[in-house]
């Protein structure tokens, strides 16, 4: 399935992330997206995202999204939200993504900041 509008981006990619599902967790980035793996590192490219996502997705982690706030201008959105897992440990914070609707109309994400500072 693909996503029609970010919120709908943001459920999928939970559900991907919650079903151990690899490639339906790609399929929610475009080719040359940005990804933070950790509040240090950051994965560029779907080959480096792939790479910090596969010990992760496997585990099948309990992830919950809450999208608060999505700001778009065209083509593109911003979303700000919370998440948090139970497993495979108890873990919350806050995130910011950067999406963009495809040619097809369908989103994608440009840019995953998952550990993104709280001020």
């Amino acid at each position: 399935m693909s996503a029609t509008s970010p919120e709908q981006l943001s459920a999928l990619f939970a559900e991907a992330i919650q079903a151990g599902d690899l490639d339906a967790v790609m399929a929610c980035y475009e080719p040359e997206a940005a990804r933070t793996s950790s509040a240090a590192e950051l994965n560029a490219g779907h080959d480096a995202i792939r790479q910090s996502m596969s010990q992760f997705v496997p585990m099948k982690p309990d992830l919950k999204i809450d999208v608060e706030r999505v700001i778009s201008a065209g083509d593109v959105a911003l979303i700000h939200g919370q998440w948090s897992r139970t497993t495979p440990a108890q873990m919350s914070g806050r995130y910011v993504d950067v999406t963009r609707r495809q040619p097809d109309g369908t989103w994608l994400f440009v840019i995953v900041d998952a550990f993104t500072l709280s001020a």
